[in-house]
């Protein structure tokens, strides 16, 4: 009686269990976009439970580009309002643990050859998830902030119980150059 038939079959099947396991690991089905043909972005912090917007951050920004390549940039900050605390969202801010924050924008302003280098460096590879974190199906999750990226017509957030979204990391290196360059930005 031989077994080695058997064998070879379970070493295949077994391989191919194995390999299965490991690309369940794998950030499946991940897109790298190509958005740095975009003509208008759009950022912005939007509330979730509550609001824990970051006022050291950026809280919103446009980036158009016009046919010529050139870059205008326009950050909007948070200010702490002067609304007390029940009539801080009539007047278009938000309730925070500090107390009432309103958008304040700043000016627009032209970026530089280098800057405008780095914006369309960084949205040349951005990697969009397809599907909600599996968790989402088990928990119900509501962040208290939720950014939101906008190329031209195409919307992607950080929430991770959304369909077409952004891992944190590459929405905070977002958000950290469009913060350096509101930094930049004279006041």
């Amino acid at each position: 009686m031989t077994f080695a038939p058997r064998r070879q079959k379970l070493r295949v099947t077994g391989a191919a269990l194995s390999m299965l396991l490991c690309t369940a690991c794998l950030p499946f089905g991940t897109k790298d976009k190509d958005y740095s043909g975009f003509t208008s972005y759009a950022f912005t912090q939007k509330p979730g439970l509550g609001f824990c917007g970051d006022a050291s951050k950026v809280f919103a920004a446009t980036i158009t580009k016009s046919a010529s390549g050139e870059m205008r940039f326009a950050p909007t900050n948070l200010r702490p309002g002067n609304s007390p605390p029940d009539a801080c969202e009539t007047a278009g801010g938000f309730v925070t643990e500090t107390g009432c924050m309103m958008p304040a924008p700043a000016p627009a302003r032209a970026l530089t050859t280098a800057e405008a280098q780095e914006v369309s460096a960084l949205f040349s590879k951005v990697t969009v998830q397809p599907r909600p974190q599996k968790e989402c199906r088990l928990i119900a999750f509501d962040p208290c902030k939720i950014d939101e990226h906008v190329w031209d017509q195409t919307r992607h957030t950080d929430y991770l119980c959304s369909a077409s979204r952004l891992e944190a990391e590459q929405s905070n290196a977002l958000v950290a150059l469009l913060t350096r360059l509101r930094d930049a930005s004279p006041n």
